[in-house]
């Protein structure tokens, strides 16, 4: 949201309460201002029936703080600005500098209800005015092009954008210094700008800036220091800085809940923030949580059909796939696709991000020849918006590369990958997460041709940068150390290929141990189904390898007594009535104990073959 934009007319009536709902707008306390601007509007229209500027006033203060205070679905909102208008149009006529400020808060309404044309069509006419009336540098022409810029920001026009904030900034910074509080809005807005361009490194110091000058001149706990806040986490996210970007994220959080309460909808694009770090984390549990509290905080202020309600679904939608539950995954993603189509039409980048991701989880399902034509229209989407080498283009270009490996198409993936390779080591150097995803791809293709050597060196890259961008315990750094063993296992080396297996399968453990306790029974088999084939391959070197049996058998019965343990748990949850849960129950109750005594008995003289047997059953 650009800064306030102060009415050029002032009111002898209700002077007073008119000063003291300036000072609340300023603040940040937008909550108490509607209470206030309400009484105010309610003075003024008692103290005379005749349209005048002191009436339209009134109802541009309402209206600013409704929408700063998030309460756009109401359909008051927007009566009350359009009967600010209304006023203002009456009293001066069409195109006078005097309708501008209800112009503009229209335009800020369009905006936030995603009816983004008549948001530009609105701004781009305050613009014109105020720059015939005022002069091309005046501090209100400024303003109204930050408003203008971020409807571009939403069009994903960041180009655009990015000429009008810059725009912006010179006019302030000739006009009222490089301190101003409009200032850090178009630093705030070009570090956007750039950060979804795809250079986050030169968004950064525009993001601190836009922060130093907003506690330099705000109030400690006002809304607009914890928006610089998170701007600046998600620059250092993508920057791989992930504990600096939660220390951000969460000091927003407790900013904006400090200055309006812990359940206020401008917490919710922190809390989307906080749940996307938390799934880069491999935290899925509390991903999930906060997700699902923010698709509920979106839906009750914006109605079930919002672009925002679209994009958290979509957050949603990527945990569940992680956790291996494809088919809420599928569903989630087919809501959130149908929605931006409805509200973006067909080919939207938006609705390019809910293709890829949506092909991410046919992948999983064995459906490729689907999700390559998915992923197809996506990237013809992307090339058109964002051109042929925006960083926007690299999940498409991952997701096909896979799923074209997974078809024996090979050459095809390999230069789908490649291209992507590029484009992230332009956009973000050669050490990213980013970066990593893309080795492991390319590894796996050698490992399918044979070349182990080269497919070795990739596994071992890529491993050593989500180690370091991750830390040791991601589930990705168990998934090389998986690749891995299965490419020693294919050279011939069984005990170096177990000892790596071993500390995948380890590894995959303890991450389900942490995660399985908050999930349903469903999703807590599914994600243990995702871990599988590490047991698997385990179980088959184990066999292969007399002396290492010891620890694989060890292995192998801890895994399958976890999930038996954590269903066991359960029992007590269970409706007496239930008779085929109970009955589920009871069996689940005598693998437990089979599985104990086996534990405790071993193979003794079966062969491997058999004890393996006797523990898949």
């Amino acid at each position: 949201m650009a800064g306030l934009i102060l009415a050029t007319v002032p009111s002898p009536a209700g002077a007073n309460t008119q000063a003291q709902l300036r000072f609340m707008l300023d603040r940040g306390r937008y909550p108490a201002a509607v209470t206030t601007a309400r009484e105010n509007l309610r003075a003024v229209e008692a103290a005379s029936e005749q349209e005048t500027p002191a009436l339209a006033l009134s109802y541009e203060l309402l209206a600013e703080a409704l929408i700063l205070n998030g309460d756009i679905r109401d359909p008051s909102t927007t009566t009350i600005i359009d009967r600010a208008l209304e006023i203002r149009i009456s009293l001066h006529g069409e195109g006078d500098l005097e309708t501008t400020n209800a112009l503009i808060w229209r335009g800020v309404l369009d905006k936030e209800l995603g009816n983004l044309d008549s948001a530009r069509q609105n701004l781009e006419t305050a613009v014109i005015i105020r720059e015939r009336s005022l002069g091309v540098s005046h501090l209100e022409v400024a303003r109204a092009l930050n408003e203008l810029a971020s409807v571009h920001m939403r069009q994903r026009d960041s180009d655009t954008a990015s000429e009008l904030y810059e725009r912006a900034a010179e006019i302030i910074e000739t006009s009222h210094g490089p301190n101003d509080p409009e200032m850090a809005v178009s630093l705030v807005g070009l570090a956007d700008a750039l950060y979804r361009s795809g250079f986050p490194l030169q968004a950064g110091p525009l993001a601190e800036e836009s922060l130093d000058i907003r506690r330099r001149v705000l109030d400690p706990d006002h809304p607009l220091i914890a928006q610089s806040m998170l701007e600046l986490a998600m620059i250092e996210r993508r920057s791989d800085h992930a504990e600096r970007a939660e220390e951000l994220a969460r000091g927003a959080l407790k900013t904006m809940t400090n200055s309006l309460g812990s359940e206020h909808i401008k917490s919710a694009g922190i809390l989307n923030f906080l749940g996307t770090l938390r799934k880069d984390q491999g935290d899925y549990v509390e991903a999930r949580e906060l997700f699902q509290q923010v698709l509920s905080l979106f839906e009750q202020a914006y109605g079930p059909k919002h672009a925002y309600v679209a994009g958290v679904l979509n957050n949603l939608a990527i945990v569940f796939r992680l956790t291996g539950d494809f088919s809420a995954a599928r569903t989630t993603l087919e809501r959130s696709l149908e929605l931006r189509e409805d509200l973006f039409g067909p080919n939207h980048p938006l609705v390019a991000q809910s293709l890829t991701n949506l092909a991410e989880v046919l992948i999983q399902e064995d459906q490729e020849e689907e999700a390559i034509l998915l992923l197809e229209r996506a990237l013809t989407i992307q090339e058109a918006a964002y051109g042929p080498t925006s960083l926007r283009l690299v999940s498409s270009l991952s997701d096909l590369g896979l799923a074209l490996r997974r078809t024996d198409n090979l050459d095809a993936a390999s230069s789908a990958l490649a291209r992507a390779t590029t484009i992230v080591e332009e956009k973000l150097g050669p050490h990213s997460r980013e970066i990593a995803d893309l080795i492991n791809s390319q590894a796996l293709i050698a490992h399918q041709k044979g070349n182990l050597t080269e497919a070795r060196s990739g596994f071992t890259r890529a491993h050593a940068l989500y180690h370091e961008n991750l830390g040791e315990h991601h589930p990705k750094v168990g998934l090389m150390l998986f690749n891995l063993a299965r490419v020693e296992a294919d050279s011939g080396h069984p005990e170096k290929a177990l000892a790596l297996a071993l500390r995948a399968e380890n590894q995959g453990r303890e991450h389900l141990q942490l995660t399985a306790h908050a999930l349903s029974e469903r999703e807590a088999l599914g994600y243990a189904w995702r871990l599988k084939a590490r047991l698997d391959l385990v179980t088959h070197l184990a066999v292969d390898c007399n002396q290492c049996s010891v620890q694989a058998w060890d292995r192998l019965i801890r895994a399958r007594g976890q999930i038996l343990n954590e269903l066991a748990l359960r029992r007590r949850t269970v409706d007496p009535t239930d008779l085929s849960t109970l009955d589920l129950l009871a069996r689940l109750e005598e693998s437990s104990s089979l599985l104990s005594r086996l534990t405790l008995r071993g193979p003794g003289k079966e062969t491997n073959d058999i004890f393996r047997e006797r523990l898949e059953e």
